[in-house]
């Protein structure tokens, strides 16, 4: 061993069971442990609390190939130590004949000792090959291969949900269905929280949900809303349970995340409760100052986050879906899939559920390419070739440590072979990393056409559940249903000021608009007297259409008065909405009750023209236009204006003028005279 050239640290080999004894450095083992710079940085340090235990060794060689390093070090006796070159031997010989290795705990890594061929040791003087890994990982690697599973890696913010701070009106907190639960913190403490559904239809997302909670005096509440197309992939994940392995990684809080969790999967059926400690992370513990970069170890519950970080890779094909680019530390990046950013409260504009359907089409073919016949032979053939280089290691003898770094190099190149080959860099390439929001390429997961081949655009489901705008137009005609803005918008988009969440202390977190001063549930409004619907002859040609408009003004036959409007209401308005005289239209008798308005009734029971009176343009307030059609007149051309009513300068009917031009306004609408 004279002549050897690789740096090496003199430390102690300390048990388990030494470590209960006070004179534990009397009894333990002085080796020498040599190290390549291209190690470990964990093999620098003291090896105590080492425990005997059964490891993969196949699992084991493999992953230390996927990390291209080989063995970190190997172990050695210090010469002249004969005391405890005895020792180590007898230690090698042990683990040997009971096909054990010894490991331990280390703040960075576990430290495995993998024994060499008795002889072979006594010939070259090292005993012991050392490898630092995560044995955890080594664990859930070796299942996920042996399984055939793919480990997908979900986000949770911006990436299947959206969440914003709210406050709930004291009125509302009752009318919620709330459902309370229990969920821990990083301490593991138990918190008291609760969460519950909201009512009626939201145009962005497929669920809407409300979380509170309370950190000591603080009070925590979240208006959730869930990525559209969620179902769709949730649904085929479970379906595919032999296939995909689901854990989920945010930088959210331990709670926050039990919490969404609850409303993601509300049965279990990617995640049971039992796996939450193991699968469900946060990279955000109470004990850190901000949440720290997502790894491959953290990701899949093997690695405490407020350890120090070493680049791992893990032997087993991952994906991980999030819509940052930087969530991860940069040695991972071969392993995301970005998914097009889900922010509804700062966009004003969701997806129509494509992004997480595209998804889904992704993990098929990324698992069809690594845990299929191909994948399965190419990850048995890596781990033959780590196993027979172990065990050439094992049993030949080495010149001197300096041949450690030959191993190294060796392993670096085969692993870098190795690693390309699974990674959804290398499966989809560049350009297919990215999953941008694009309902060309909308695949349905599983069967969800509706009556006409189309999935709904609002609520992805061939039935569209209660509150879905598109229900009611398909009770009605097939063609209300064709032009109905959900199926015809890929990209719902609202006025800003439609949202208010996290923005004043009033909002409502049930409408998401101010709230009124004590609730926020819409107030009941009696729904208004629906008019005749068109007679036959109206829809003759479109050259008769503006003249067949023009007959129904003249026979216009609305509801009774006491049906529509209290006793209470201004004459001028019971003039509007009372039915015309025989042989006078609509329009007229309109015109009529605003000269009642404006002079009184008394005055139009002795004229039968309005007084001239000094008149001003009042502008009407334009109609709300509910297609493009509406503007268009049945020719094809736009309808003319109508020309604006005169309003008087003042006087006792002026409320009543006001409504009367109202109701003009709005029957002039509904004809489609605007």
């Amino acid at each position: 061993m004279e002549g050897q050239h690789l740096p090496y640290t003199n430390t102690r080999l300390v048990l388990q069971e030494e470590l209960d004894d006070d004179s534990y450095f009397l009894s333990s083992t002085v080796v020498r442990l040599f190290a390549s710079q291209n190690s470990h940085p964990a093999v620098r340090g003291t090896l105590q609390g080492l425990r005997s235990m059964r490891v993969s060794l196949g699992a084991l060689a493999v992953q230390a190939l996927v990390n291209k390093r080989g063995p970190d070090g190997v172990v050695g006796v210090i010469p002249g130590e004969q005391k405890h070159s005895a020792r180590l031997m007898a230690l090698c010989q042990q683990c040997h004949d009971n096909g054990e290795v010894l490991a331990c705990s280390l703040p960075s890594a576990d430290m495995v000792l993998v024994p060499r061929l008795p002889s072979t040791a006594a010939q070259d003087g090292l005993y012991f090959l050392a490898y630092a890994t995560n044995l955890r990982a080594v664990e859930l690697c070796e299942r996920l291969r042996q399984q055939k599973q793919v480990a997908l890696v979900l986000d949770l913010d911006n990436t299947l949900v959206d969440a914003v701070s709210c406050t709930i009106a004291p009125s509302d907190w009752d009318l919620l269905e709330w459902r309370y639960v229990l969920v821990t913190n990083s301490y593991n403490r138990q918190i008291q929280a609760q969460y519950a559904p909201l009512p009626g239809h939201d145009a962005f997302s497929e669920d809407v949900w409300v979380m509170h909670w309370k950190v000591g005096r603080i009070n925590c509440t979240f208006k959730v809303r869930v990525r559209r197309g969620w179902a769709d992939l949730r649904q085929y994940l479970a379906q595919n349970a032999d296939r995909f392995a689901v854990f989920v990684c945010s930088k959210g809080k331990r709670e926050y995340i039990q919490l969404l969790w609850l409303m993601l999967d509300p049965l279990g059926q990617l995640i049971p409760q039992l796996d939450w400690d193991t699968r469900l992370t946060s990279t955000f513990p109470d004990t850190l100052a901000q949440a720290a970069n997502k790894t491959a170890l953290t990701a899949l519950g093997c690695y405490d986050i407020t350890k120090p970080h070493v680049a791992t890779q893990l032997a087993a094909p991952i994906m991980c879906l999030d819509d940052s680019t930087e969530a991860y530390e940069p040695e991972y990046g071969h392993n995301l899939m970005y998914l097009e950013e889900y922010r509804p409260s700062d966009l004003l504009q969701a997806d129509n559920g494509n992004v997480l359907r595209q998804a889904g089409a992704r993990l098929d073919a990324f698992w069809a390419a690594t845990c299929a016949s191909d994948g399965t032979f190419a990850w048995q053939a890596a781990q033959s070739f780590a196993m027979a280089l172990m065990k050439t290691m094992q049993r030949n003898p080495m010149g001197s440590p300096d041949d450690l770094s030959y191993l190294q190099v060796r392993c670096a190149k085969q692993g870098e072979a190795l690693w390309h080959q699974f990674t959804v860099l290398e499966v989809f390439g560049e350009q297919g990393v990215f999953i941008p929001d694009a309902p060309e390429r909308d695949v349905p997961l599983h069967g969800h056409p509706t009556a006409d081949g189309e999935l709904c655009r609002s609520c992805q489901l061939p039935q569209c559940k209660p509150g879905c705008p598109v229900s009611a137009a398909e009770a009605s005609t097939p063609q209300a249903a064709a032009a109905s803005p959900c199926r015809l918008a890929g990209t719902v988009t609202v006025a800003e000021d439609a949202f208010s969440e996290g923005r004043s202390s009033e909002d409502s977190v049930l409408l998401g608009l101010p709230s009124p001063k004590d609730s926020v549930l819409p107030p009941y409004l009696p729904p208004a007297a629906p008019l005749h619907n068109l007679p036959p002859s109206a829809a003759a040609s479109s050259g008769e259409e503006l003249q067949a408009k023009l007959r129904r003004i003249g026979g216009w036959d609305p509801a009774p008065v006491s049906q529509q409007q209290g006793a209470a209401e201004p004459a001028a308005v019971q003039g509007i909405l009372a039915p015309p005289a025989s042989g006078e239209g609509a329009l007229s008798a309109a015109l009529r009750s605003t000269g009642q308005g404006a002079t009184g009734p008394e005055h139009d029971a002795h004229c039968t023209q309005p007084p001239a009176v000094k008149q001003k343009q009042l502008p009407l307030t334009a109609p709300r236009r509910h297609s493009a059609d509406q503007a268009v007149s049945g020719s094809g051309q736009a309808a003319a204006p109508v020309p604006q009513p005169a309003k008087s300068s003042g006087g006792a009917g002026s409320s009543a003028l006001a409504a009367a031009l109202a109701a003009i306004s709005r029957g002039l609408a509904e004809d489609g005279l605007t």
